[in-house]
């Protein structure tokens, strides 16, 4: 069932955007606690599964249009889970319930569970560097299309209403620093159009000050050396 719905578009459309709740595989997400329970566990395994073909989208070597259009699907797919708001079968009074539900999944990117980040690095160091041009294709906005979508992903955790209510983003920022802040020339990577979001305070921030606190304590632990030499 989760490769057909990454797979197919209609069965995507069907199962995500309509607005019949009976057929909307994210009405689960605001039902009773059992339902929302599966609609998790299946949101989880899906994120990873989209994931998994982000990081198989390999430019450098790809020739079969089918993985680039599979991967645009899937794409589209993971940012719909995690934004509630593309949800045609909700109405106002399930939004609470189903931006709790949104929020947990979100949480679960920023795990070593979901593999999100590693996919995510995976993918960008694929794509050479970025050439501005006036031409377009279907292809190209594929192309821009993942991107962006990838992107998108990575910084879900900080762009959350946990965030804005000051949450502890340690593990989310642990990743985003040592899986996509160091990939080689990032920014020759990536479309111009890309580059404020990733250099966005509101992502940096919790980022650099894990990098402090690294630095502070790598100081502190030198410090304490070299006063026990001098004691000595």
């Amino acid at each position: 069932m989760l490769f057909l719905l990454i797979n197919t578009h209609p069965f995507t459309d069907l199962y995500l955007f309509s607005v019949d709740a009976s057929k909307n595989f994210c009405s689960f997400a605001v039902g009773i606690p059992e339902e929302r329970s599966i609609w998790l566990y299946q949101a989880k395994k899906l994120i990873s599964l989209c994931s998994f073909i982000l990081a198989r989208c390999d430019h450098s070597c790809c020739k079969d249009g089918s993985i680039v259009d599979m991967t645009a699907v899937a794409m589209r797919l993971a940012v719909s889970l995690t934004d509630c708001k593309t949800w045609k079968s909700l109405n106002s009074e399930n939004t609470s319930a189903a931006d709790a539900s949104v929020e947990s999944l979100i949480e679960f990117i920023g795990t070593c569970q979901s593999g999100t980040y590693n996919c995510v690095r995976q993918y960008i160091k694929s794509l050479g560097p970025h050439v501005t041009s006036g031409k377009k294709s279907s292809a190209t906005d594929d192309d821009f299309l993942i991107t962006a979508s990838a992107v998108t992903l990575a910084l879900r955790p900080f762009h959350s209403k946990k965030a804005e209510r000051g949450a502890d983003l340690n593990g989310a920022s642990k990743k985003y620093f040592t899986l996509i802040l160091t990939i080689p020339y990032l920014c020759k990577r990536m479309p111009p159009l890309l580059l404020p979001a990733l250099k966005h305070f509101s992502v940096l921030q919790p980022s650099l000050n894990i990098l402090l606190v690294r630095v502070l304590l790598l100081t502190w632990a030198n410090s304490a050396l070299a006063f026990s030499m001098l004691l000595n």
